[in-house]
Protein backbone atom coordinates (compact mmCIF):
# COMPACT_ATOMS: atom_id res chain seq x y z
CA UNK A 1 0.00 0.00 0.00
CA UNK A 2 1.44 3.35 -1.01
CA UNK A 3 1.48 6.05 1.61
CA UNK A 4 0.98 9.66 0.57
CA UNK A 5 4.06 11.84 0.90
CA UNK A 6 4.26 13.92 4.07
CA UNK A 7 2.82 17.40 3.89
CA UNK A 8 5.43 20.09 3.39
CA UNK A 9 6.54 21.76 6.58
CA UNK A 10 5.78 25.47 6.70
CA UNK A 11 8.88 27.60 6.90
CA UNK A 12 8.94 30.84 8.77
CA UNK A 13 11.34 33.56 9.78
CA UNK A 14 10.78 36.78 11.64
CA UNK A 15 9.97 39.75 9.46
CA UNK A 16 12.67 42.42 9.33
CA UNK A 17 10.00 45.15 9.37
CA UNK A 18 10.68 47.52 12.28
CA UNK A 19 14.17 46.18 12.97
CA UNK A 20 17.27 48.37 12.92
CA UNK A 21 20.25 47.51 10.70
CA UNK A 22 22.14 45.70 13.45
CA UNK A 23 19.16 43.44 14.19
CA UNK A 24 18.61 42.66 10.51
CA UNK A 25 22.29 41.75 10.15
CA UNK A 26 21.99 39.49 13.20
CA UNK A 27 18.97 37.69 11.76
CA UNK A 28 19.87 37.57 8.07
CA UNK A 29 23.61 38.20 7.84
CA UNK A 30 25.49 40.73 5.77
CA UNK A 31 23.61 41.75 2.63
CA UNK A 32 25.00 40.88 -0.80
CA UNK A 33 24.77 44.55 -1.73
CA UNK A 34 23.78 47.95 -0.32
CA UNK A 35 22.39 50.82 -2.37
CA UNK A 36 21.53 54.39 -1.47
CA UNK A 37 18.11 55.22 -2.89
CA UNK A 38 17.24 58.44 -1.04
CA UNK A 39 15.47 58.63 1.26
CA UNK A 40 16.02 54.86 1.67
CA UNK A 41 19.00 52.57 2.03
CA UNK A 42 18.34 49.25 0.29
CA UNK A 43 20.00 46.03 1.36
CA UNK A 44 19.76 43.11 -1.05
CA UNK A 45 19.92 39.48 0.02
CA UNK A 46 20.28 36.50 -2.32
CA UNK A 47 19.10 32.95 -1.71
CA UNK A 48 18.93 29.88 -3.92
CA UNK A 49 15.97 31.07 -5.98
CA UNK A 50 14.96 34.43 -4.57
CA UNK A 51 16.17 38.00 -4.21
CA UNK A 52 15.01 40.09 -1.29
CA UNK A 53 15.31 43.86 -0.93
CA UNK A 54 15.03 45.40 2.55
CA UNK A 55 14.35 49.16 2.60
CA UNK A 56 15.64 51.15 5.58
CA UNK A 57 14.48 54.66 6.42
CA UNK A 58 15.95 57.05 8.99
CA UNK A 59 13.81 58.07 11.97
CA UNK A 60 14.10 61.86 12.14
CA UNK A 61 13.70 61.87 15.93
CA UNK A 62 16.23 59.18 16.85
CA UNK A 63 18.51 59.22 13.81
CA UNK A 64 18.39 55.40 13.67
CA UNK A 65 17.40 53.55 10.53
CA UNK A 66 14.71 50.87 10.56
CA UNK A 67 13.42 48.45 7.94
CA UNK A 68 10.02 49.69 6.83
CA UNK A 69 9.50 47.74 3.59
CA UNK A 70 10.61 44.44 2.04
CA UNK A 71 10.19 43.22 -1.51
CA UNK A 72 10.81 39.86 -3.14
CA UNK A 73 11.94 40.26 -6.73
CA UNK A 74 10.65 38.00 -9.47
CA UNK A 75 7.39 36.74 -10.88
CA UNK A 76 6.07 35.38 -7.56
CA UNK A 77 5.72 38.25 -5.10
CA UNK A 78 3.16 36.48 -2.89
CA UNK A 79 3.25 36.46 0.89
CA UNK A 80 4.17 32.76 0.76
CA UNK A 81 7.18 33.50 -1.45
CA UNK A 82 8.23 36.31 0.91
CA UNK A 83 8.06 33.99 3.93
CA UNK A 84 9.95 31.25 2.09
CA UNK A 85 12.66 33.67 0.95
CA UNK A 86 13.07 35.15 4.45
CA UNK A 87 13.36 31.64 5.90
CA UNK A 88 16.00 30.60 3.36
CA UNK A 89 18.11 33.67 4.02
CA UNK A 90 17.80 33.31 7.81
CA UNK A 91 18.64 29.59 7.61
CA UNK A 92 21.69 30.26 5.45
CA UNK A 93 22.89 32.90 7.93
CA UNK A 94 22.34 30.56 10.89
CA UNK A 95 24.18 27.66 9.22
CA UNK A 96 27.04 29.96 8.22
CA UNK A 97 27.36 31.30 11.76
CA UNK A 98 29.49 34.26 10.76
CA UNK A 99 26.88 36.81 9.73
CA UNK A 100 28.28 36.86 6.21
CA UNK A 101 26.79 35.36 3.08
CA UNK A 102 27.83 31.89 2.00
CA UNK A 103 29.39 31.75 -1.48
CA UNK A 104 27.04 30.34 -4.08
Amino acid sequence: MLMPPPAPVAVSAPSPIGLDQESVTGAYGTPASQTDAPPAIVWQYLAEDCVLDVYFYRDVETGKTHALYVKVKGDDQSDDQLRTCLARIAKRNASNGTGTPVAR
